[in-house]
């Protein structure tokens, strides 16, 4: 029969194994913590703290604890304090403080820790001492990792943080109750809209429509969120009194672990300046745009007017060209003709009349001549009798007679490659371009250079004379550099003057080839 003393045992023994086998096995965390020296209780709090710093090293770890710290139990037992809570780290101190102050008698006790890697950990502790005569000789204690609830908590705190200080409105609505009432808004909301939580939360957001917010957008929102879908895009919305502002509104679905739709969040953004600047940045370009309109419809009038102008000009020359030729030169020369023959009709007595009668006579020639010389180039009628080639060429033979300079001529074999009037804008040019370079250019000789090619005529028309400064001619407005452009820019063509003191001139016009006139072109 066993004694009482055995029947004592055995439970004992019995008892520490059943502890042994629920430290093992538990999904808790536990441990305990052994010192090398009692603590005593009575001593200076920083005292204990940095005691309990020193001598308290780990037993009786379970391997759920273990785990924690990327160890084995048996890598675990025997870690002193001083290596899993490092004075480095800022909390360690202050966390030992706290547990003094409670008596080591605490719950919930949070603590910052590291892993057998370094890494940062925050455990959830509860403690139980056991003191013997004012002395802490053994700390039990339960942890539980909270490192990940930490992070999810700092990061909802950063996110909630983002919402409230973003600089859109933005409103959250549960896609599962009816009515898709709105559970969340930012302060943002508020300002945007007017609306405060009590006027919102529970609510549909349709209280921020009105009478003119377009039932187009209202479509594609209802179409987007029956499908789940995103949408975004602009309409006029009305805040609490009762004014309206545009909103860019983009709405996004949220769905859950399940992936079904439990949310739908929207960012509400006033574009009002936006959409007032581009209204008045439409009108003003709408202005611009008629003005401009006007512009050319000047333009266009002062075209029409100066070629009418040009064309009158040429129409009176060839009258006066006519009339000259037809009229004053034949009248002329008839004249010339009546003083010779009197000349020769009077008597040896009369000698001093004949000799004045037929100087008188040569007189009358001559000026024919000129008359006739006026009347070509009032309106130079072989010009159209024989085309641009053998105007240039009669030009020049009569400016060489006239002054002396010779010209060097370079002519395209063909001359019917532009209309009338552009070959008449060409002699007009080469007209003045001669008369300027006999009365100012002091020149030795003259080239001249009409080429063609697919798309237009070009003429060139330089001499080696004395230049002249090209910025004083125009601000001086020179007639003849006026005529001949405008007379250029009237016939859709290019003109361009290069001349410089002492080196010369070059003028060179650039007209466009017609349709009718040049079959390369389609």
């Amino acid at each position: 029969m066993d004694s009482p003393t055995s029947n004592i045992k055995a439970s004992l023994l019995h008892s520490e194994e059943d502890l042994a086998y629920f430290l093992k096995n538990s999904t808790e965390q536990i441990w305990c913590l052994e010192l090398d020296q009692p603590l005593q209780l009575d001593t200076d709090e920083m005292e204990q703290a940095r005691h309990l710093f020193k001598h308290a090293y780990l037993t009786d770890v379970n391997e759920s604890f273990a785990k924690l710290y990327g160890l084995s139990v048996a890598e675990m037992n025997g870690q002193r304090l001083e290596k899993i809570m490092p004075e480095e780290l800022p909390s360690t101190m202050p966390t030992l403080l706290r547990a003094v102050r409670a008596k080591f008698d605490v719950v919930d006790f949070e603590t910052i820790e590291q892993d057998k890697d370094g890494r940062e950990i925050r455990v959830l502790n509860n403690f139980i001492p056991l003191i013997e005569n004012n002395q802490l000789i053994r700390l039990w204690g339960t942890a539980r990792d909270i490192t990940q609830l930490r992070r999810t908590e700092e990061s909802n705190r950063l996110r909630s943080l983002a919402i409230e200080t973003m600089r859109d409105g933005c409103v959250i609505v549960d896609a599962k109750a009816k009515g898709m009432p709105i559970l969340y808004h930012n302060k943002q909301f508020t300002t945007i809209t007017g609306y405060d939580s009590p006027d919102t939360v529970g609510k549909n957001c349709r209280f921020l429509q009105g009478p003119e917010t377009s039932l187009e957008q209202l479509l594609l929102i209802r179409q987007a969120v029956n499908a789940a879908k995103p949408y975004h895009g602009e309409l006029l919305n009305y805040r609490k009194d009762g004014s309206t502002f545009w909103n860019y509104l983009q709405i996004a679905p949220v769905f859950d672990d399940h992936h079904e739709l439990s949310h739908f969040v929207g960012i509400i953004s006033d574009v009002t300046q936006r959409k007032q600047s581009e209204t008045l940045l439409h009108t003003r370009n709408k202005q611009l745009k008629q003005e401009a309109d006007q512009r050319h419809q000047i333009q266009r009038d002062l075209e029409r007017l100066g070629k009418k102008l040009v064309d009158t000009r040429e129409s009176e020359k060839r009258y006066l060209a006519r009339e000259l030729h037809d009229d004053v030169t034949q009248r002329l020369a008839a004249m010339a003709l009546d003083i010779k023959r009197i000349a020769q009709q009077s008597s040896l007595s009369q000698q001093a009349t004949k000799r004045e009668l037929l100087s008188l006579g040569q007189k009358l020639g001559e000026l024919a001549v000129d008359t006739q010389e006026l009347s070509r180039q009032l309106h130079p009628k072989i010009l159209e009798d024989l085309g641009l080639n053998s105007a240039i060429r009669s030009k020049c033979l009569r400016f060489k007679k006239r002054t002396g300079i010779p010209v060097h001529l370079l002519l395209h074999p063909s001359s019917n490659q532009l209309d009338q009037e552009q070959a008449l804008c060409a002699y007009r040019v080469l007209q003045e371009a001669l008369t300027n370079i006999h009365r100012h250019a002091e020149a030795s000789k003259v080239h001249i250079e009409l080429i063609y090619n697919n798309r237009s005529a070009t003429l060139t028309i330089k001499d080696d004379g004395i230049g002249f400064d090209l910025k004083s001619a125009k601000n001086q407005e020179s007639l003849g550099l006026v005529s001949i452009s405008e007379r250029v820019r009237l016939s859709n063509g290019h003109l361009n003057i290069h001349s410089k003191p002492l080196q010369g001139t070059m003028l060179k016009i650039e007209l466009p080839l017609t349709k009718r006139h040049n079959p390369h072109l389609k």
